[in-house]
């Protein structure tokens, strides 16, 4: 039984195995379920991606808390951490991800520039936070100026990160398997 991240990675395995099933011949499915299921895929990938690199981050940020100030909970205070982080990238990918199929769709891998791309990341990274500070704020809640700005650049800053790292993969990938002619979606 899979655990944390199990249902994603399943949802991710099964629409991969669909369209290889298509693209094989043994599947036929309209132009455009094959083209919806293969940007799914496409946005599905870079969430778990993104958590993945997120969790790291956010199991040492949990684990430097947790040695400043050790307490009984530490181990539960980590593991917390890095499951709100591994969430936290994982919507921030996502975001990044739709951002691009909508506003870069005309254009090939080869054709996206990485600062563009990285704007687009640092953007999907930035919206959760935002949001969640305007929720506080429209709530009646307070949030701190330090807070703002420690959160919102350290976002920002992961998000542009993550998105120049996920086009050099998918365009070091594409010139590997052949295919220069890759639109962005």
């Amino acid at each position: 039984m899979q655990r944390s991240g199990g249902a994603l990675r399943n949802v991710e395995f099964e629409t991969a195995r669909l369209v290889a099933a298509a693209e094989a011949g043994v599947v036929r499915l309209p132009r455009d379920s094959m083209l919806l299921l293969r940007r799914a895929r496409g946005v599905l990938g870079t969430a778990l991606v993104w958590a993945m690199a997120w969790l790291v981050i956010g199991s040492a940020v949990g684990l430097h808390a947790g040695v400043r100030t050790p307490t009984p909970g530490a181990a539960r205070f980590v593991a917390w951490m890095a499951a709100g982080w591994a969430l936290w990238g994982a919507v921030s990918g996502a975001l990044f991800a739709l951002a691009v199929l909508a506003l870069e769709r005309r254009r090939t891998l080869a054709q996206l520039s990485i600062w563009r791309v990285a704007t687009w990341g640092a953007l999907g990274a930035l919206a959760l936070p935002a949001a969640f500070l305007c929720f506080v704020w429209g709530a009646g809640g307070s949030v701190t100026w330090q807070g703002v700005v420690v959160t919102l650049p350290t976002s920002a800053a992961l998000g542009a990160g993550c998105a120049a790292s996920t086009l050099a993969l998918a365009q070091r990938n594409s010139a590997a398997v052949g295919d220069g002619s890759g639109r962005a979606a």
